[in-house]
C-alpha cells in the first residue's frame, strides 16, 4: 500500500474513532453548545463541526490544517501550554483544562476543555479529540459574586466596629445609616439624624475646601483626613476620618461609608506635649550652650594649664554638651513643624553650595575615623530653589549619621540633575540599616534603635530632614543594606527664575 494510502486510511480511521469518542459524551456534530473536532498527534486541526463555528468563530475552511494553539493566549503559548495539554492526554488518556481562549476577532472566553486519545485497533495513539464549552458566562457571574460577597464582608466588618461611628450617606449627602456608636459620639438618635443633611446637621469645617474632598471621592473612591464637627449639646470635636464612595452597578448612584473616631483629647494632648518640648528646650538650649562655652574656655588653656587626663575629660564632657545641643535642636525643630511655623526662605543657590558647607563641618571627622570623604561633582553649576540652612542641616544630619555608622571605607556625596531637578547622593560603606528600622526611619516614632542607642542621637533627624525637603518641594529616600551600607538620595526642583532671583 502506498504512503499515501496509508496516510488517508489513518485519516478515515481517525475521524471514525473521534465520532465514536463525541458519541462516548452524548455529543454529535449538530450540537451548537459544544465545540468538538480533531487534532492529528502533531495538533493540527483535521475536523470541525457547527459548535466549534459558533464558540471560536472560525468556518470549518478557515481552520483544518491550522495548529490548535492558535485558540490560546500568547502567554500560554510562550509557556508551552497546548503541547503539555497534549502530551498530558497521551500519557493519561485525557486531560481537563479552564482558562483564557482567544476567537478569531481576538477576543477571550473562557473555555472548559476536554482532550482525549484516540487509538485505533491495536492501542496506538493516532490523534486527540477535543471538546469545548463556552463557560464565560458562568465565569462572570462567578467573580460578581466574589466581589459581593467580599463587599459584604467588608461592609460587615466595618460596621462591627462598635467603637467607631459609621454613617452611610447618599450622593445629596442625605444621612441613610446612623449606627450607635453615632447616637453615642454626637447625642443624636438614629430617628432624628435619617434623611439630615450631613455637612448641614454636624456643622462640618473642613481642612480644604469641601469641593476639592469631594473630588477626590469620585475619583479615587476614598478620602482621609480631620475633620471639626459640632454635637447636639454644642461642643466642637475633631474627628478623623475615613471615607469610601460605593458606585451601584449601572453607574449612575452611588453610597459614601463614613468612619469617624473622637481625636479631640488626643489633639489636646498633643498640642500640650509640643508645648512642654518647645519650653522645656528653649530652656535646656542657654546653659548647654553656656557649659559647652566654658568647657572650649578651659581646653583652651585659659584657665591654666590642663594636664592630660584633664583634657580626657573635658573632651568627653564636650561632646555630651554637643550631643545635647543636638537633642536640643532637633525637639526645637520637631515642635516647630508639629505647630507649622518652620519658616523657609527659597532662593536660587548651587546645589553644591549646601553639600560644601556640610562637608567642611565633617571632614576632620571623617579624617579622624581615616574615612574617604570624597565630593563628586557631575554638574557643578546645577542651581535649584531651595532654602540653604535647611538643605545645609538635612546634608549634616546624613554626613553625621554616615560618620557615626562607617568604621572603614568612604562617604561619597555626587551631585547631579536631570530635567526637573537638582540630586544630591550620598553613599557611606557603614553598617546599613536593617528594613524594620527602615520603614519607620523618616518617622517620629524611631526615637531608640540600634542605630542610635549606642552612639547618640535623638531619633528625630531624619524626620525633620524630610519634612525639611518636603517643604522645599523636594524630596529624600533611603536604599539599604546590612554589612554593604546606605546611600540617601536628596532631590530639590530646579530654578525658576521668573520667581526666583540669583544671589
Amino acid at each position: 500500500m502506498s504512503m499515501e494510502n496509508q496516510a488517508a486510511c489513518k485519516k478515515v480511521t481517525l475521524l471514525q474513532a473521534v465520532k465514536a469518542e463525541a458519541n462516548f459524551h452524548f455529543l454529535v456534530e449538530g450540537v451548537l453548545d459544544y465545540g468538538i473536532f480533531m487534532l492529528d498527534l502533531n495538533g493540527n486541526i483535521i475536523s470541525w463541526n457547527k459548535g466549534a463555528e459558533r464558540i471560536k468563530g472560525y468556518s470549518e475552511q478557515e481552520i483544518v490544517g491550522k495548529h490548535f494553539s492558535i485558540f490560546y493566549t500568547p502567554v500560554d503559548v510562550q509557556n508551552g501550554k497546548p503541547m503539555r495539554l497534549l502530551k498530558t492526554a497521551k500519557e493519561e488518556g485525557r486531560v481537563e483544562d479552564e482558562g483564557w481562549r482567544v476567537r478569531k476577532d481576538g477576543s477571550q472566553f473562557w473555555a472548559d476543555v476536554i482532550i482525549s486519545t484516540v487509538r485505533d485497533d491495536k492501542g496506538n495513539a493516532i490523534g486527540f479529540s477535543k471538546i469545548t464549552r463556552d463557560l464565560t458566562d458562568r465565569k462572570r457571574a462567578e467573580e460578581e459574586l466574589r466581589l459581593t460577597n467580599m463587599r459584604l464582608r467588608e461592609h460587615a466588618e466595618l460596621l462591627d466596629l462598635a467603637h467607631d461611628t459609621i454613617i452611610v450617606r447618599d450622593e445629596e449627602n442625605r444621612i441613610l445609616l446612623w449606627n450607635k456608636g453615632a447616637e453615642k459620639m454626637y447625642g443624636w438618635t438614629k430617628n432624628e439624624a435619617l434623611g439630615q443633611i450631613t455637612h448641614s446637621f454636624l456643622k462640618t469645617e473642613f481642612p480644604a475646601s469641601q469641593e476639592a474632598i469631594d473630588n477626590q471621592l469620585n475619583q479615587s473612591e476614598w478620602w482621609e483626613g480631620e475633620l471639626v464637627h459640632t454635637t447636639q449639646d454644642g461642643r466642637k470635636i475633631t474627628v478623623e476620618s475615613r471615607q469610601v464612595l460605593h458606585r451601584s452597578a449601572d453607574n449612575h448612584s452611588y453610597r459614601i461609608l463614613e468612619i469617624n473616631m473622637d481625636i479631640t483629647e488626643r489633639k489636646k494632648l498633643d498640642q500640650m506635649k509640643t508645648e512642654f518640648v518647645s519650653f522645656a528646650s528653649h530652656q535646656l538650649k542657654t546653659p548647654l550652650a553656656e557649659l559647652r562655652g566654658f568647657i572650649e574656655v578651659m581646653l583652651d588653656g585659659q584657665t591654666g594649664m590642663v594636664n592630660e587626663k584633664q583634657k580626657k575629660y573635658l573632651q568627653s564632657m564636650e561632646k555630651i554638651s554637643v550631643n545635647g545641643l543636638r537633642l536640643v535642636s532637633d525637639l526645637l525643630n520637631a515642635s516647630r513643624l508639629d505647630r507649622g511655623i518652620v519658616d523657609i526662605r527659597l532662593r536660587s543657590m548651587k546645589l553644591r553650595e549646601p553639600a560644601l558647607a556640610a562637608i567642611r563641618v565633617y571632614a576632620e571627622q571623617a579624617k579622624g575615623k581615616k574615612l574617604l570623604l570624597d565630593l563628586r561633582e557631575e554638574d557643578k553649576n546645577v542651581r535649584v530653589a531651595g532654602d540653604f540652612e535647611k538643605t545645609t542641616e538635612v546634608i549634616k544630619n546624613i554626613l553625621d549619621n554616615a560618620v557615626k555608622f562607617t568604621d572603614q571605607g568612604s562617604i561619597t556625596v555626587t551631585i547631579r540633575s536631570d530635567d526637573k531637578q537638582g540630586i544630591i547622593e550620598i553613599a557611606d560603606t557603614g553598617v546599613g540599616i536593617g528594613e524594620d528600622i527602615l520603614r519607620q526611619l523618616f518617622t517620629k516614632e524611631l526615637l531608640l534603635n540600634d542605630r542610635t542607642q549606642f552612639r547618640g542621637g535623638s531619633g528625630l533627624g531624619l524626620y525633620i530632614a524630610k519634612k525639611f525637603m518636603e517643604l522645599q518641594k523636594g524630596n529624600i529616600t533611603v536604599s539599604s543594606f546590612l554589612g554593604k551600607g546606605t546611600t540617601f538620595t536628596l532631590t530639590l526642583p530646579k530654578e525658576d527664575s521668573s520667581e526666583l532671583a540669583k544671589p
